[in-house]
């Protein structure tokens, strides 16, 4: 399965509501190849709270989403080059 981050920056989708945001959260998990346990290890964000934010059970504000996407791919974690190449 092809997961596209792109599609999370485009002007229809909204990174503000909870739903929004988990999907797009969970999307970009999915890109790095990590499972919830690796990435929330590597960010030092406890488990709980990512599967939370995944879930819609918990609001991630969406500055954290940004900071977390642009660590990301800072440190090219993606693992489909295309999202870098889109926005790196």
């Amino acid at each position: 399965m092809e997961y596209e981050l792109e599609e999370f920056f485009k002007p229809n989708n909204d990174l503000n509501s909870k739903d929004g945001i988990a999907r797009a959260f969970r999307l970009l998990r999915y890109a790095t190849g990590m499972n919830r346990k690796e990435l929330s290890d590597y960010l030092h964000i406890p488990y709980n709270t990512m599967r939370d934010w995944e879930q819609g059970q918990r609001s991630m504000p969406p500055y954290v989403f940004e900071l977390i996407f642009y660590r990301l791919l800072y440190e090219k974690k993606f693992i489909n080059n295309r999202v870098g190449g889109r926005f790196g």
